[in-house]
């Protein structure tokens, strides 16, 4: 096909039908900026959301770390073995519901923080539907 020969009508239907064909490069770059927009929301929001959960797992470990102290402290003032299984008791049972209770925050946490990162991603998919 030879562009020089052809009249201009020619040219503007086949400029058309190739215009068809190809996306338009502005639509093209407005999507893709949109996308790298969502991606950098989320990406900031996971950074957070992250940074406040290693918080709450450091803040929990010291103050497990404290009560580990305390229980050596009142073990080491036992008089006798009944006082030492009973320290031992209550510091497993107060261990042990401490733990369940972080880990149930800490998934808590983590689902929200998954889903808040997730969210401006969804957004941005709903917009284009």
């Amino acid at each position: 096909m030879d562009d020089v020969n052809a009249t201009p009508a020619a040219k503007g239907k086949r400029a058309r039908a190739v215009g068809a064909i190809t996306p338009d490069l502005g639509s093209w770059l407005s999507s893709y900026n949109q996308a790298l927009e969502s991606w950098t929301q989320s990406g900031n929001g996971l950074v957070q959301k992250a940074a406040e959960l290693s918080q709450e797992i450091m803040d929990f470990s010291q103050s497990r770390l404290r009560a580990d102290l305390d229980a050596w402290e009142a073990i080491t003032a036992c008089r006798n073995p009944a006082d030492f299984f009973e320290c031992q008791r209550q510091f497993a049972q107060k261990a042990t519901r401490d733990y369940f209770d972080e880990a149930s925050k800490l998934v808590s946490r983590s689902l929200a923080l998954m889903s808040e990162a997730a969210q401006p991603l969804h957004e941005e998919r709903a917009a284009k539907a």
